[in-house]
């Protein structure tokens, strides 16, 4: 028995073509091993006789039967047929091992092929094996059968037709149809989309669906399909495809999970045709992001605060920002920036959330990780730093004075009794101290003439910005905190900054002072160079974090000088050697002014930049000259914006110069 081969049906996986083929065969095979009874095709008779198939191995074929009696009348007929489904026309048929009995050998039957209402084609004439099979033809036609009829006035009671296989060739000029399903999937998606997505399609067809899938972007999804059963004309079940589709892995124009995306779906019938569709998708899984921004401390007398949040997102932009204040319902913000407001007295806390214009499967849009900012409002506190000093002081004498305490008589208890005791007179010396006010001379409008009157200075005390001390000298400082409305801060913590007076402003913290009951604070600083002052206050949950005004304390230099030798004669070089003391001086040195007086008159005699260390060294020469002279010789500092001491002089020191 000869097989014919079957092409089986195959999706390439390589990536599906938008568009749908045009044609493709398909075969039938019945009575064979294939399909072991006549599948599609069926039987009708006439004149009371009956018609069967006995397939597959051993079968006697396609028989004729009259039951009760030994012949059939003329005109008794069978036949076999099938009509091929819309979109399939039958090319040929083909006998693969036939043998005939009691037609076409004087039995009375006589048997045709047709196709069309025509025919063509015969079995054999004689009961006897055709090895080369039967009716090869070309033609186009939806129905295909065989017959037998009795042509005499009495024919025998049966006749068959034996077969080993048959196998009908047709051709599908249709392809299937694909049809999207549900308007919440992803194929009917217009907008932008992202995360996971359904996508589902039905595929039918006349022969039958025996492969589907779906490409989206560079990733191919097969659907469900079948192995071809050749025994019916719908060889394979139609298909549903059906799965989620996950769209952040997948390639697209812009990159992985975002930008243009092709999506297409496909179906293969049985016959090998393809249709496939085509959509384009926007995709953005982009995940946006948000910064929040403005003040962290507000005082409560300036209004309205807005704190400032800004999105970003990607291809899709950004739809809106909702932003919460203390836990409340969300405001909505369609644009970014945003600007959300915040008022009252308190620590509030500001949380938002950015979103995306693209949506998943559950519409849902991509969302940003909730950003928050924390602002208090609080009372503005003011922080007042100075300088004190004490003037009108009164004028005091300390003297020692004798005192002579006479004998007497005293009681004390003995022993729960009193007792008279005598204590003898004696001599102390105690220290008593005599003050008096300072007077001032005043001019006073006495019953409307000015006269002047000596009068008392009452001491006071003076604040001010600006102290000069002594090198190597400690200083006092002192200051107020309190609110704007005058109410002391006691018990609080006030920070005290420093910066060297050279234009770095580099302030650091020297100290740290607790305000009295009335908001007062008093702090000693170390001896140093000039130096920039500030006091700073850190706020709490009631007032405002503030800082005074920067006061300044000036420092003069001080700095050292020696001469060698201390006389000389005209002509002659003398060695100066100097040092600046207390460190801070620049890098590059500092400027030193040397100056020589005598009596009448002064002049410099040179500048010179001590090292980084604060020595200097020079000489000077003295001309020629008369008699003998006397001169003092000694160093300046100048006032220089990188040199944190205010500018001073050494000790003078005294050269002769004789002849």
């Amino acid at each position: 028995m000869r097989r014919i081969v079957i092409c089986a049906v195959i999706l390439f996986f390589g990536g599906l073509a938008s568009g749908t083929a045009t044609a493709g065969g398909i075969q039938l095979y019945v009575c064979g091993s294939w399909s072991p009874n006549p599948g599609p095709f069926h039987a009708s008779t006439s004149r009371s006789i009956h018609a069967r198939a006995n397939c597959g191995p051993g079968g006697s074929g396609f028989q004729l039967v009259k039951p009760g009696g030994p012949t059939v009348p003329r005109g008794a007929s069978a036949r076999w047929e099938t009509t091929a489904p819309p979109g399939i026309l039958i090319n040929g048929i083909w006998v693969v091992g036939a043998a005939s009995s009691n037609i076409g050998n004087g039995h009375g039957w006589s048997g045709q092929f047709f196709w069309n209402q025509g025919q063509i084609g015969h079995v054999a004439v004689t009961d006897r094996y055709t090895s080369s099979g039967c009716c090869r033809q070309s033609f186009n036609s939806r129905r295909i059968g065989w017959s037998f009829s009795c042509n005499r006035s009495r024919c025998s009671d049966y006749a068959y037709l034996q077969v080993g296989e048959i196998v009908v060739g047709a051709t599908e000029y249709r392809p299937p149809d694909v049809n999207p399903s549900g308007s919440s999937t992803l194929w009917y998606q217009h907008g932008w989309v992202r995360g996971r997505w359904p996508l589902v399609f039905t595929a039918a067809d006349p022969s039958g669906v025996c492969a589907t899938a779906a490409e989206v972007g560079n990733q191919l999804y097969a659907g469900p399909g079948a192995s071809p059963y050749r025994g019916n004309w719908q060889q394979c079940p139609n298909q549903t495809f059906s799965r989620w589709i996950d769209t952040s892995g997948i390639q697209a124009s812009a990159g992985l999970g975002k930008g243009a995306m092709r999506l297409t779906i496909a179906a293969t019938n049985a016959a090998g045709v393809t249709a496939s569709h085509q959509e384009t998708l926007a995709v953005d899984n982009t995940t946006p992001t948000l910064s929040l921004s403005g003040p962290s401390t507000a005082p409560t007398t300036g209004g309205t605060q807005y704190v400032t949040a800004t999105a970003a997102a990607g291809l899709s932009g950004v739809a809106g920002i909702a932003c919460s204040v203390d836990g409340t319902k969300g405001q909505w913000y369609p644009a970014s920036p945003a600007a959300v407001p915040v008022s009252g007295f308190g620590v509030h806390h500001v949380s938002c959330i950015s979103f995306n214009r693209a949506k998943d499967g559950t519409g849902q849009p991509g969302a940003s990780a909730p950003a928050t900012w924390v602002i208090a409002i609080r009372d503005p506190s003011v922080s007042t730093i100075s300088f004190t000093r004490i003037v009108g002081r009164a004028r005091c004498v300390q003297t020692r004075q004798h005192i002579r305490i006479p004998a007497q008589w005293v009681t004390v208890t003995v022993r729960g009794h009193p007792v008279r005791v005598r204590v003898p007179g004696q001599t102390r010396v105690v220290k008593r101290v005599h003050c008096r006010p300072r007077v001032a001379v005043r001019r006073v409008r006495v019953h409307g003439h000015w006269v002047t009157r000596r009068v008392a200075v009452m001491p006071r005390t003076l604040h001010s910005a600006y102290k000069r001390v002594r090198f190597g000298a400690p200083v006092a400082i002192s200051g107020w905190l309190g609110s704007a409305n005058g109410q002391p801060l006691g018990g609080a913590a006030v920070h005290i900054l420093t910066a060297p007076d050279n234009g770095s402003g580099a302030f650091t913290p020297v100290a740290t002072v607790t305000t009295a009951r009335d908001g007062s604070w008093t702090a000693q600083l170390r001896p140093g160079p000039s130096r920039l002052v500030k006091a700073v206050f850190a706020g709490n949950s009631a007032l405002q974090p503030s800082q005074s005004a920067v006061a300044k304390l000036a420092v003069p230099a001080s700095l050292t000088m020696s001469i060698s030798p201390d006389q000389t004669h005209w002509g002659g070089t003398i060695v100066i050697n100097g040092q600046l003391r207390g460190g801070w001086v620049p890098p590059a040195g500092e400027l030193v002014v040397l100056r020589v007086g005598w009596p009448g008159g002064s002049t410099e005699i040179g500048h010179l930049y001590a090292k980084s260390d604060g020595s200097f060294h020079s000489t000077y020469t003295f001309l020629r000259g008369h008699g003998t002279e006397r001169y003092h010789l000694w160093a300046a500092t100048a006032s220089e914006s990188d040199y944190p001491y205010a500018p001073n002089r050494s000790r003078k020191v005294l050269v002769t110069v004789h002849p």
